[in-house]
């Protein structure tokens, strides 16, 4: 098998026999493991699951934070070609049952600061068997469940040997969607398709041994796992930290000399925003991944001295569009890039909701396929109809509003469920948030679609700067130059905060739908505020 397609968990024991001390992974303030410690660490996570029973194709829970555990407990499965399920931190009650019920998992890893809400669900997962806790097992009391404190998970186990190594087909994991539009969905990843992200979404063949990629995401997330792979074909290092802290950011990247990094959302005007410093372009930190590109992407290039990379991608299609290099600038800013050229021979179309393609300028669904095998996500877990439906007429359908111009490139409008349809025009949520993120006053906002008649009318959700204050007439006097007149908001709400995901801190917008017409929001038309033609 060529060494650059090696599934990761492969990868990494050909690293620790031909770089052994080479440091490959550390904590912020935590261990650290050349490559030879790191991979006898992982066997020996593999030789304790084999202890507990784990086989091959079995699902097996992990609920951690970001650490070098949480990445054992991922890749010790690999080498026994078991599937990871992890979760995201934030579940609990029903969504943290269902995705253990759906996934078919008899066995968790969870943190001791989690065990709580796995109790709360307990009765409700008879099939579950084992619990490994890191921390204080005394809290993972059950008639129903064996648990293993992880130290006793682990002790007196060698690593493992004399495994059938996983292959670009097996599963890397099964990674859960959101579910904002109904019940999660856990996504067949395969090897292959971490394989294509990591050489993909950022110019792979300009990192060297040199380089540290720091990580403040979490592993239930594809970003949380990518750099991984990115890192060991290049022989460099990981850096994780459990979550992103701003003011913690430059001090973790000089501490740990980081080269690399993901910025996502607000992230970069999280950044941005803080006081100027003369060392400013002093930071080791040269190449970012972003999504999406701020109107001040060429000042913060300047102004920190970094290159900066973009694509479009996701945890179910990999990353099929791009924008060649480091590119990302202001001038191209809106747009995701052109098709991928070469590896993983991907095809991409806009079509309308029969599959017919649409031309250049017209909003549509993005669809996609791939000629090389097992680089894009191979169904839902046991949803069967899902997959039939996302895969219809031999594309994956990746449920995002695109556009496309005569030169190639490709522009994410929305997510289809996030546009907003009023008087015949679809809206992009995106392009109202920007307007009124312009607003010198504003911090963030959010723009979903209100039921009106038969289609919609236009709200925003206002998180305002520290200290400052604006009316809802002000807001719209701002914006009705700035944008037709079918795009100006009718409600208006100023909120204290945004409800915000851990892993990338975008807006959860399904909780703002819940109760969108609410004592706190108000209406133009009702306030009598018109618009001029």
């Amino acid at each position: 098998m060529d060494q650059t397609i090696l599934p990761l968990p492969v990868l990494l024991a050909e690293r620790a026999r031909s770089h052994p001390d080479h440091v490959f992974i550390e904590e912020v303030d935590g261990p650290s493991y050349t490559y030879a410690a790191y991979d006898d660490r992982i066997r020996r996570w593999a030789a304790a699951y084999q202890r507990l029973g784990v086989a091959a194709d079995d699902r097996v829970v992990t609920m951690l934070p970001a650490s070098v555990d949480a990445s054992c407990a991922w890749l010790g499965l690999a080498w026994l070609r078991a599937v990871e399920v992890p979760c995201n931190t934030e579940y609990r009650g029903q969504m943290l049952r269902y995705l253990i019920a759906n996934s078919q998992a008899e066995t968790i890893v969870i943190a001791d600061v989690f065990v709580e809400r796995l109790m709360a669900v307990a009765a409700e997962l008879p099939d579950l068997r084992n619990v490994v806790v890191v921390g204080d097992a005394s809290v993972a009391t059950s008639g129903s469940w064996a648990t293993h404190p992880l130290d006793e998970f682990l002790a007196g186990v060698e690593p493992a040997g004399g495994l059938t190594p996983p292959r670009p087909s097996d599963l890397c994991a099964l990674l859960y969607t959101s579910g904002t539009t109904g019940n999660s969905k856990g996504v067949c990843f395969p090897w292959g398709q971490l394989h294509a992200q990591a050489v993909g979404f950022i110019p792979i063949d300009d990192f060297t041994d040199g380089d540290a990629w720091y990580l403040p995401y979490p592993m239930h997330h594809v970003t949380g796992k990518t750099p991984f792979l990115t890192m060991a074909i290049a022989n460099g290092r990981m850096v994780l930290r459990d979550g992103y802290d701003t003011a913690a950011f430059w001090s973790d990247i000089d501490r740990y000399r980081c080269t690399s990094t993901v910025l996502m959302g607000p992230m970069p005007s999280f950044l941005w925003s803080q006081p100027r410093r003369e060392d400013d372009a002093a930071h080791p930190l040269r190449n970012i991944f972003m999504v999406p590109i701020p109107e001040f992407i060429d000042d913060f290039k300047a102004r920190f001295d970094v290159r900066v990379a973009t694509s479009y991608g996701s945890v179910e299609n990999s990353v099929p569009i791009k924008v060649p290099g480091w590119g990302a600038c202001a001038a191209n800013r809106r747009s995701c890039g052109k098709l991928r050229a070469g590896f993983p021979g991907y095809e991409v179309r806009v079509v309308d909701d029969q599959d017919h393609d649409v031309g250049p300028g017209v909003i549509g669904e993005l669809i996609m396929r791939t000629s090389v095998p097992w680089t894009m996500n191979l169904g839902y877990f046991a949803m069967a109809d899902k997959t039939v439906a996302a895969w219809r007429n031999g594309w994956f359908h990746s449920g995002d509003a695109f556009t496309y111009d005569e030169g190639g490139n490709f522009y994410f409008v929305d997510r289809l469920n996030d546009c907003i349809r009023r008087r015949g025009e679809n809206i992009s949520s995106m392009e109202v948030e920007a307007e009124v993120n312009a607003h010198p006053s504003v911090d963030n906002s959010v723009a979903i679609g209100v039921a009106a008649d038969s289609e919609q009318e236009v709200k925003v959700c206002v998180l305002l700067r520290a200290g400052e204050q604006l009316t809802p007439e002000e807001l719209i006097g701002f914006l009705a130059p700035r944008m037709p007149r079918f795009m100006v908001p009718r409600y208006v709400e100023f909120v204290d905060e945004l409800p915000l995901t851990e892993a990338t801190l975008r807006v959860r917008k399904h909780l703002l739908r819940v109760d969108p017409l609410n004592d706190r929001t108000w209406d133009r038309v009702a306030a009598g505020v018109d618009v001029e033609r």
